[in-house]
C-alpha cells in the first residue's frame, strides 16, 4: 500500500469545514478525480473516480466519525483504499490533516506509474487547495 499525508490550513471554523467534508455526495464538485459518490446508508457509500484515464470504483465504509474531529474510512469492495481526515481548530480557522492509504489501480504498471509521477500525492494536494477555496468562499458568502 502507498501512503499520502497532506495538510492545509482553512480560514473557516471547524464545524463548517467538517460539515462540508462529510457531505460526501458533494465532494465530486471539489475533488477532481472523484466523479460520483452515492450514499448507500449511514455508514457506506459507492465511489467512482478516474485516475490517469482509468475508471475505478469502490464501496467505502465509515470506520469512525467524531463530529468536528475526524472521519475514517476503508474500502469494502473494489479498489483498496483507506484513510483518515482530522480537523483541528487553529485560531479562527481549521487545520485539516489527510492520510490516505491505497493500492494504485492498474497492478504493477499502476504501481510504477504512481511511484514515478507521485500522481495521487499531487492530486491530493490540488484537491485540498480546491476544498480550501470552496469552504472559504462558502463561509464568507454565508457569513461566520
Amino acid at each position: 500500500m502507498h501512503k499520502v499525508e497532506k495538510d492545509i490550513h482553512i480560514n473557516a471554523p471547524v464545524d463548517k469545514v467538517y460539515e462540508q467534508w462529510t457531505d460526501f455526495e458533494k465532494l465530486p464538485n471539489i475533488l477532481h478525480n472523484v466523479k460520483q459518490v452515492h450514499k448507500l446508508d449511514d455508514k457506506r457509500s459507492h465511489w467512482v473516480a478516474e485516475i490517469g484515464g482509468k475508471k475505478i470504483e469502490w464501496d467505502a465504509e465509515v470506520t469512525m466519525m467524531v463530529k468536528n474531529k475526524s472521519v475514517g474510512w476503508k474500502s469494502i469492495t473494489g479498489d483498496k483504499n483507506s484513510g483518515e481526515v482530522r480537523f483541528e481548530p487553529m485560531g479562527d480557522g481549521t487545520h485539516l490533516y489527510v492520510t490516505l492509504l491505497y493500492d494504485p489501480p492498474g497492478g504493477i504498471l499502476g504501481e510504477i506509474a504512481d511511484t514515478v509521477t507521485h500522481r495521487v500525492a499531487s492530486d491530493t494536494e490540488e484537491d485540498l487547495k480546491n476544498f480550501k477555496k470552496t469552504v472559504e468562499a462558502n463561509t464568507a458568502h454565508k457569513g461566520m
